[in-house]
């Protein structure tokens, strides 16, 4: 029983440390296509190749950052 906690425990410890480091990431510099967070949604960035982007819900795919049209 200790050691399947002890398991347990790790599995829980990897899993937040790998969703702080994706958060991280998603926190730098969006790319089109590339997943992005919930409260994020409805949000403009800014591309590395300096296109404006938006956190978009695109249905069955999830949220995804989607380039936005020229005016």
């Amino acid at each position: 029983m200790k050691m399947r906690t002890l398991v347990l425990s790790v599995l829980i410890a990897g899993g937040t440390v790998l969703g702080v480091a994706g958060h991280a990431d998603a926190a730098t510099k969006p790319r089109v296509g590339a997943p992005c967070l919930l409260s994020e949604e409805g949000k403009f960035r800014t591309a590395p190749g300096g296109q404006t982007v938006r956190c978009t819900n695109t249905g069955y795919s999830g949220m995804k950052w989607v380039r936005v049209a020229q005016r």
